[in-house]
């Protein structure tokens, strides 16, 4: 996996949204854009968008990435996103042009969100799958990756502070040649 900054998650996603994870279940699945072929083990999670910041993603999202669990069998993706039903993040989005997405960057691409007792929303670095399958901790200086501004010693970024850094990499950056 090459470490991706800002800049990069921007320039590379189709989409950046604000969405909630709604379900998450993983299974054999067809590879995207494959009209046959050999199933895989992937994981699907549906979300809804809560806000768009880049491009035109559709209010109901379906995400898929390689690896799950299907019954006894287990395919790994070290550094895959984790999902989790009721949990709010950002997420840096490609469109794979058949209904579904995909997140940029593996975990890179997924910023989670954090609600605070006094109604402050803070941005803080998802954590993915270890290579044990299991969902780890995002890597202490996780977020650091990304050179944001204004990262408290928690390692959160308000998500006023967070919109406004997307926002000028957004700016700063040449869409991708074909990019939507």
């Amino acid at each position: 996996m090459i470490a991706m900054d800002l800049d990069q998650l921007a320039r590379f996603a189709d989409a950046i949204v604000v969405a909630r994870c709604d379900e998450v279940s993983s299974g054999r699945m067809a590879r995207e854009g494959a009209a046959e072929g050999p199933l895989v083990i992937r994981t699907q999670a549906r979300f809804t968008r809560l806000d768009s910041w880049k491009g035109a993603a559709p209010r109901e999202l379906r995400v898929v990435q390689p690896g799950g669990v299907d019954g006894r069998y287990a395919a790994i993706v070290p550094g895959g996103a984790a999902f989790e039903a009721g949990r709010e993040s950002v997420l840096f989005l490609q469109d794979f042009g058949d209904g579904s997405w995909g997140v940029i960057g593996l975990f890179q691409g997924k910023l989670d969100l954090d609600h605070d007792a006094s109604g402050h929303v803070w941005v803080s670095r998802a954590g993915g799958i270890g290579e044990g399958g299991e969902a780890a901790p995002a890597a202490s200086g996780a977020i650091e990756m990304l050179r944001l501004r204004n990262v408290g010693a928690d390692g959160r970024v308000s998500i006023d502070s967070f919109h406004e850094q997307v926002r000028a990499a957004i700016a700063r950056v040449a869409p991708l040649r074909g990019a939507r």
